[in-house]
């Protein structure tokens, strides 16, 4: 036990992390974007590092470890396999808790939202299949269309949810599990449980371990090819941080834009595990929104350089998909993206 109980399951990756001759340090989009070594992953480890060797968190700690996007580029280059967003969270509760965190850092908690009107009204109790629409998703609408149109009856929680993953990523840890609780007394039970939005998928799947969640790419790659789909254009794909680099998935939404076209994807350079974040992950946009909004512009260029402007842009995360529209771009996230490519509907996007 240390004196910091919050970092105690954290503290040894940490110190292994601070130790390391920063492998990934030309990953970190953050501390590409502002020159700053102690905000890369090997900067913010050696802080907690010294946080938990001291027995307290500091003004300099909170700096360190809420300058994170949790995009994870760093853990693909990371040979020990090391997941900062983990360390990350477990510092900022500890900030938290001292009473220090950021100006912003409570405007990114999670919201409890119900599901939209939509997945309701259409909601077949004790279908097999339930839906989480999480509380950043921006398309049950167009799921429940797509569902329709297949045929397949679901169930969504009537109640307003919140996973608790954005409360747990700012450091209201408290708040998070609260959320995570009624959350999962609030889900019907079900045999699948798709979750829209990629980071409540982790969330849930992973950090919770619920077996029963599907993605929202996954989902949709069983659906399309049986889908009155038009052909068109191809698109431009933005893999999100949480669902590539954070769920290890990357060609389920690929195969859904290629049974909605007839076209593959159209490749950005960065690409895949290579994908450059957004800037909005784990509340970043909200504790330095001038550099967020740098790093989204970078990856607007990337996808411009691939055609954006002229075929659009397709992602599976809300977040992501709202910060590259803010940016200037024609972006969508997959659900409304593929209703739209439905022959009964009138817009092809």
């Amino acid at each position: 036990m240390t004196a910091l109980p919050l970092l105690d399951d954290v503290a040894a990756a940490a110190e292994h992390c601070a130790y390391c001759p920063k492998l990934c340090r030309f990953t970190c989009p953050v501390a590409n974007e502002t020159g700053r070594e102690s905000v890369t992953p090997w900067g913010i480890d050696r802080e907690i590092t010294a946080a938990v060797a001291r027995g307290s968190v500091t003004a300099q700690t909170a700096d360190a470890v809420y300058a994170c996007t949790g995009c994870r580029a760093c853990g693909s280059a990371c040979l020990p396999g090391l997941d900062l967003p983990t360390h990350v969270r477990a510092a900022r509760a500890a900030v938290v808790e001292t009473g220090i965190a950021p100006e912003g850092a409570a405007e990114a908690v999670g919201r409890e939202r119900a599901a939209d009107t939509a997945l309701l009204t259409g909601a077949t109790p004790g279908a097999d299949l339930v839906v989480f629409p999480g509380c950043a998703s921006e398309d049950g609408a167009a799921l429940a269309v797509l569902l329709t149109a297949a045929g397949i009856a679901w169930d969504v929680a009537h109640d307003a949810v919140c996973c608790g993953a954005r409360s747990l990523d700012v450091g209201f840890a408290a708040l998070g599990a609260e959320q995570a609780g009624r959350a999962k007394m609030a889900l019907p039970p079900g045999g699948r449980l798709v979750v829209m939005d990629p980071h409540c998928a982790r969330q849930l799947a992973v950090d919770l371990g619920d077996a029963r969640v599907v993605t929202l790419p996954t989902l949709l790659a069983e659906l399309a090819p049986a889908l009155p789909l038009r052909p068109g254009d191809p698109v431009v794909w933005h893999d999100p941080c949480w669902l590539g680099r954070g769920m290890g998935e990357y060609d389920a939404a690929r195969a859904v834009v290629l049974a909605a076209t007839g076209h593959d994807a159209v490749e950005p350079e960065f690409t895949r595990d290579r994908s450059r974040c957004t800037g909005g992950g784990m509340g970043f946009d909200q504790v330095f929104p001038v550099t967020a909004d740098a790093l989204r512009d970078t990856r607007v260029g990337d996808l411009r350089a691939a055609g954006a402007d002229v075929l659009g842009v397709v992602t599976a995360c809300p977040n992501a998909a709202a910060r590259l529209r803010a940016g200037g771009l024609d972006a969508h996230d997959l659900a409304g993206w593929l209703a739209g490519r439905l022959t009964t509907t009138e817009e092809p996007r």
